[in-house]
């Protein structure tokens, strides 16, 4: 009997009847919210900024030149790093040379970002490092609204050259005549 009232036509006009009232509107909410709440999706930087601090002898900045720099799962490698280093050595007219490296990290979670609207800034993990030798940087995912902060700046100082030529002065002896010396 039950077998029979499945398959009858008003059942399955009934089924179909309420399937259309019902309310899908709440689909369309929960894509607009995906929306909205994308800047605080955790994810792995695609991209980082690289500022170029070009100094003088005395470490007094001359120019700053920034640009950006695509990484590999959040990796930023030290090759592509020499490369740049590279390029930004060449494209001045002066002579500069490699000093360091300082490399700004921001780690933080969606619940972090929360309370950082309250009022405190200790939330928020944040990293300085330091460091004098070429050598892969792995930024950690984060809130994607603060990706544009993780920042490698890259210290140039320019070299110093003499203005003078250095000049050696041969000398001869003459060694000509044989005689002994005597007393």
């Amino acid at each position: 009997m039950c077998f029979k009232l499945l398959i009858e036509p008003n059942y399955l006009l009934a089924s179909i009847m309420v399937e259309e009232n019902e309310d899908f509107s709440w689909i369309d909410d929960s894509l607009e919210m995906d929306s909205l709440l994308e800047p605080f999706v955790t994810s792995l930087p695609t991209t980082v900024s690289v500022v170029y601090l070009y100094t003088t002898p005395n470490y007094h900045i001359g120019k700053i030149r920034k640009e950006q720099i695509d990484l590999s799962s959040g990796v930023l490698s030290s090759k592509s790093l020499e490369l740049s280093i590279k390029e930004a050595k060449q494209s001045e007219t002066s002579k500069y040379r490699y000093v360091r490296t300082f490399v700004y990290k921001v780690n933080c979670e969606p619940k972090q970002v929360l309370e950082y609207g309250q009022g405190t800034l200790d939330n928020l993990d944040t990293q300085l490092i330091e460091t004098s030798d070429l050598h892969d940087i792995r930024f950690p995912s984060c809130v994607a609204m603060f990706h544009d902060i993780n920042t490698v700046y890259i210290v140039l100082q320019k070299t110093t050259m003499s203005s003078h030529k250095k000049m050696t002065k041969r000398v001869r002896f003459d060694v000509s005549s044989r005689k002994t010396r005597r007393n």
